[in-house]
């Protein structure tokens, strides 16, 4: 298996260590976007499941990360785009995912995002039905704001 997802795989299980550590893992998920596409299927498989532990441990990590940074900023500085979704923690951490919505074990090999990106992303984009009032609004749409 790719030493760097393994990494990440076991990275994503440990939401208490610094947020140094965090930025690097951020930076190895980077890394393994860029390899998604040559990823065995097994990999993948292990990639969608380590993203679901982020998405679920999504405000531990947020947290610690701020002790070390403001994401917003680095994103900006970085120009960090949205499809790149785990460097979104503080927006992922103010959208609940309706059980539903709980992302798949599968990337797609058609798809440079995994479906737990995009349904990330369409959250982030979208996070109520159209007319349905938000029961975080305000937070959300400062988090919103964030993503500019």
């Amino acid at each position: 298996m790719n030493r760097l997802l393994v990494r990440y795989g076991v990275d994503v299980q440990h939401p208490e260590v610094s947020g140094a550590e965090h930025l690097e893992m951020l930076q190895i998920r980077d890394r393994l976007a860029e390899l998604e596409s040559t990823l065995t299927s097994e990999e993948q498989e292990a990639l969608a499941e380590a993203d679901r532990v982020l998405v679920e441990r999504a405000t531990a990590f947020y947290q610690e990360l701020l002790r070390f940074l403001d994401l917003a900023t680095y994103r900006r500085e970085h120009v960090i785009p949205p499809a790149h979704w785990w460097w979104y923690l503080d927006v992922v951490s103010h959208l609940p995912l309706l059980t539903d919505e709980r992302p798949s074990v599968k990337h797609s090999r058609s798809s440079p995002l995994s479906e737990c990106g995009q349904r990330i992303m369409l959250r982030i984009r979208c996070p109520s039905p159209v007319g349905a009032p938000h029961p975080q609004s305000a937070t959300s749409q400062k988090m919103r704001q964030n993503l500019l």
